[in-house]
């Protein structure tokens, strides 16, 4: 299940970090009734959760924004019909929302693993992590048996693209935690291919100098379209990328 924790009609987050330690004390309440599965699936699997996924909705719409402006009748500004409500649509704007949210919840998310981690012992954290945690509202909250009805009836979006992204995402998870695993174990699961069905080493697909000069460079969300376009250009001269965006100097 998905949830996004920002005003629609602002784009801006309704998370401060007063949020986080409601949260990390209301964890440390469901351990002493409910035990420290329930406890972590509540604070990680779904807190922690929500927030990265957020982060990659974030991304994907930047990308989605990115592609629309190539289209040669590209309008920034767009009208929507919903019946007899027209809404305008401005592109420009909810692309800077979405860096925006990218920029408060990159800012978030290692605060509150330190939150976390300081409120429970790194032993639970791991076990709960290899214990392969379902994620989202109802991954702690509901049986296997009505989590596995609730995906047969619509209620929770399940699809192989839902998987592989929730993959990603709690490979990241685990990296905030500092979880010594590396996502090898997903690739085995899932795997990165190109247009032949060959199977892709992240590993031995060379990362070119514009890629370690990009913002986007090893941000959880964008790895996967990264390494697909190194790899797709790994016999060019010149590599390209329509998505670089260069790192800010500071």
């Amino acid at each position: 299940m998905r949830y996004d924790y920002r005003c629609l009609s602002m784009g801006k987050l309704l998370v401060a970090e007063a949020h986080l330690n409601d949260w990390v004390e209301a964890a440390e309440g469901i351990h002493e009734r409910y035990g420290i599965n329930k406890a972590l699936g509540y604070v990680i699997g779904e807190k922690f959760y929500n927030l990265l996924h957020m982060s990659y909705t974030s991304q994907q719409n930047i990308r989605d924004i990115e592609k629309k402006r190539k289209e040669p009748d590209y309008n920034s500004i767009q009208e929507v019909s919903y019946g007899d409500y027209k809404h305008v649509r401005n592109y420009d704007e909810i692309y800077k929302d979405e860096q925006d949210a990218i920029t408060e919840i990159q800012e978030l998310l290692p605060k509150f693993a330190l939150l976390i981690k300081e409120a429970f012992q790194p032993y639970q954290i791991s076990e709960y992590f290899k214990s392969h945690p379902r994620l989202g509202t109802l991954g702690h909250t509901t049986t296997e048996e009505v989590h596995d009805l609730f995906i047969e009836k619509g209620v929770i979006e399940h699809s192989i693209e839902t998987e592989v992204e929730d993959a990603f995402i709690l490979g990241d998870m685990m990296k905030y935690f500092g979880i010594a695993e590396e996502f090898t174990e997903r690739e085995e699961l899932f795997g990165f291919y190109d247009d032949d069905g060959n199977k892709i080493d992240p590993e031995l697909v060379p990362k070119p100098s514009l890629c370690v000069t990009c913002k986007k460079n090893d941000v959880g969300g964008e790895e996967i379209h990264c390494i697909l376009n190194r790899n797709d250009q790994r016999n060019e001269r010149d590599f390209k990328c329509d998505a670089y965006e260069p790192k800010v100097k500071r």
